[in-house]
């Protein structure tokens, strides 16, 4: 009875231990801020910060290790098991708007949370959106100021006008951090906070893009697990920016495309939806990203595919991608 429990437990614990990590690993990045903002800007000492933060550290490091050993031959739980806390730190102490073009992206993220798939464009060729004066009026250029706003009530009925240059990108790619503004908005949360929270839900979909990636890919995996630790991978993962999503999507694209095309199962109902949809996302997420599905072009060597249906796979690929980015072009040039 003993033994049967214990093996209850070590499948439970091997079905959330990444949940486990993931939540201390909040824990950790928050205290770490709470006692680096207190140590500089203050003379008090969190000594309760300073003992989450240890405990958290101590679990994480449990965690890992145990997943080192346990997982040595499974590259892509290695990774997630090492991305997470590297990645909440990043999300946590890159203060909003530093990453490239982070401003922009946000502006178009809170359009896209209003229902305004395509936003409109002036004849400046800008767009012309309402956030709220708590973001724009906002000097957030240290982590003093920032802790202060992010304590601060948001009044989304109190707005300004801002400009983006973002107008371009399909509302796709915006789907995941314009979920957590529309939130954000009906419950009058604080607007900084939401956007930390943006950042968390674009950085979860990058460990699942990036999990599958590595799973799925038949060779080079350890290439593609020291791409996605890459600090310019993980920076722009942990934000807002377009390119956490589209990076993703196109790792997975790439690791995806080889399985199928070395991988001599059937090509079943399931594989190809998977297949058309990461091919959508990427044609609507940036048109110049387009070529990249001529990849699915190595399908033609997959021996375990039909003639015909080799064909079909292809054609519908491209052809799907096509249509989606043409459809962004031409409304965009309609509205300019």
């Amino acid at each position: 009875m003993l033994e049967k429990s214990k093996k209850y437990l070590s499948l439970a614990y091997n079905k959330i231990n990444f949940i486990i990590e993931f939540i201390f690993s909040i824990i950790l990045a928050h205290n770490l801020f709470k006692i680096l903002y207190y140590s500089k800007y203050t003379d008090f000492t969190f000594k309760k910060s300073t003992a989450f933060f240890v405990i958290s550290l101590i679990i994480i490091l449990i965690i890992i290790i145990h997943n080192l050993i346990k997982n040595k031959n499974k590259l892509e739980k290695i990774f997630v098991s090492i991305v997470i806390p590297i990645g909440m730190l990043y999300l946590a102490f890159v203060m909003p708007n530093v990453v490239p073009d982070e401003s922009s992206h946000i502006v178009r993220a809170y359009d896209v949370s209003k229902g305004n798939i395509i936003s409109p464009i002036s004849e400046d060729g800008d767009s012309k959106i309402q956030l709220p004066k708590h973001y724009t009026k906002a000097d957030n250029d240290t982590y003093e100021k920032l802790y202060k706003l992010m304590h601060e009530e948001t009044n989304y009925y109190d707005c300004e006008d801002k400009y983006t240059g973002a107008q371009s990108y399909m509302a796709t790619i915006y789907v995941p951090s314009s979920i957590i503004f529309f939130i954000a908005r009906k419950l009058s949360l604080n607007f900084f906070v939401a956007i930390f929270l943006a950042r968390m839900l674009n950085f979860i979909i990058f460990i699942i893009c990036g999990y599958y990636a590595i799973k799925l890919i038949p060779f080079g995996k350890l290439v593609m697990f020291v791409y996605m630790l890459t600090p310019m991978i993980l920076q722009q993962a942990a934000s807002i920016s377009a390119d956490s999503i589209t990076n993703s999507f196109v790792l997975l694209f790439i690791g995806y495309s080889i399985y199928l095309f070395k991988n001599n199962e059937k090509l079943t109902t399931k594989k190809k939806i998977l297949y058309y949809l990461i091919c959508i996302v990427l044609g609507t997420a940036k048109y110049v990203y387009f070529p990249i599905v001529g990849i699915s072009l190595i399908a033609i060597g997959s021996k375990n595919i039909e003639k015909k249906d080799k064909t079909k796979v292809i054609i519908t690929s491209i052809v799907r991608s096509f249509i989606f980015s043409y459809c962004i072009i031409f409304n965009i040039n309609k509205l300019c």
